[in-house]
């Protein structure tokens, strides 16, 4: 599922031989143009092959267009023999990495923030007055917690910051009263 635009990065594919046989990942999907380079490609024969891939309605990854040069032309069984439901799979694995990479940097960012804030602040005024920076960085942190798909982001945010869950709560309350997070829907975290 594809949640932000973020670059496609280079990923290893694994694949299989023309005979159908699993072999290590020996080929690679470039990142910026979708060519699939290696030996596996080479004993193929393919001049050319790249592949684009889209979100679809659902949210799935899938191949959106596909470039295939042979000097033979291109048969069904050239065509069969392509690893394309393999790089389908690997680059949409790569991306949920890499979007669990994002979330889970989002997520210290808006912790540390968080710590460093209540940090400056003492006595009775650490937990009242913050500056609207200060929701920005709990909204950060809760979508980010909700995005890892943590059902429980004010409890996470509590215990890394050792504050009390009901505080944690209060701060998400004003986060959505100041337009940081959405309007919360019943039952749901988020």
């Amino acid at each position: 599922m594809m949640c932000c635009a973020c670059p496609p990065p280079v990923y290893d594919l694994g694949t299989m031989t023309p005979k159908s046989t699993p072999v290590r990942s020996d080929f690679l999907i470039s990142g910026r143009d979708g060519s699939l380079v290696g030996p596996v490609v080479d004993a193929l024969g393919v001049d050319e092959l790249k592949v684009e891939f889209a979100a679809n309605s659902a949210g799935r990854v899938v191949v959106r267009k596909l470039i295939v040069g042979h000097p033979q032309g291109i048969s069904a069984t050239l065509l069969r023999r392509l690893p394309v439901l393999q790089a389908e799979r690997k680059y949409a694995q790569g991306l949920k990495q890499l979007h669990e990479f994002m979330h889970r940097q989002n997520l210290n960012v808006g912790i540390t923030e968080i710590k460093k804030i209540l940090a400056s602040r003492t006595g009775l005024a650490r937990h009242r007055n913050f500056p609207d920076e200060f929701f920005v960085e709990v909204a950060r942190a809760y979508t980010s917690a909700v995005g890892l798909g943590d059902v429980a982001p004010s409890l996470t945010i509590a215990h890394y910051t050792k504050t009390p869950v009901p505080t944690v709560k209060g701060w998400v309350r004003r986060a959505r009263l100041r337009g940081a997070l959405p309007p919360a829907r019943r039952g749901a975290a988020g």
